[in-house]
């Protein structure tokens, strides 16, 4: 998909499953009621400098059985999540944002990810959720988030943060406040 403009769908704007050496290059999907790139059970996913906007949810990436490299992409004021990666390994996000999308902004589940100088601001929830898996966060700026800028929750999940800044984050008060193993 290259220069691919895809708005107002009912349903996804760009859906692949079991794809190999998928590429989404320069690209838009706005105003789709469910996800706008979606990415399922694929190998060798590329997606850089795209955006998915006003979806319900912008990037979804689940079973990947080879690498993906999310770069350059603005994932902001979707219903739910910015960037959301399951079951995901060898997950690369560089210079990202995930803003004002009404859940959290990076969520990750089961996955192995580094993500490098990407931003997260003023997410409904979360600025980056970990619930399983390993993820390395360099350089990120995660603030104004409703709950944490960083959640880590489950005995099997670990972060590893080599600077940033999380600044002006709540916390979660409520009665799963004690589920979270790190909220920064």
């Amino acid at each position: 998909f290259n220069m691919a403009e895809v708005k107002n769908n009912d349903g996804f704007g760009i859906n692949v499953n079991n794809g190999t050496a998928v590429s989404t290059l320069d690209s838009v999907a706005e105003g789709n009621t469910q996800t706008g790139f979606r990415y399922n059970s694929c190998k060798r996913v590329k997606v850089l400098n795209s955006t998915s906007q006003k979806n319900d949810m912008g990037v979804y990436a689940e079973a990947i059985k080879s690498y993906i490299t999310i770069s350059g992409v603005k994932a902001n004021n979707n219903t739910n999540y910015g960037l959301n990666v399951k079951s995901g390994k060898d997950v690369t996000i560089e210079d990202c944002t995930a803003n004002k999308n009404g859940n959290t902004g990076y969520l990750f589940t089961e996955s192995e990810a580094t993500v490098n100088d990407c931003e997260s601001s003023k997410n409904g929830a979360h600025g980056a959720y970990v619930s399983g898996g390993t993820v390395t966060f360099n350089n990120m700026l995660i603030q104004e988030s409703y709950w944490c800028g960083l959640s880590v929750s489950g005995t099997n999940a670990t972060a590893y943060v080599n600077g940033g800044q999380y600044i002006n984050n709540g916390t979660r008060p409520d009665a799963f406040e004690n589920d979270d193993s790190l909220c920064a």
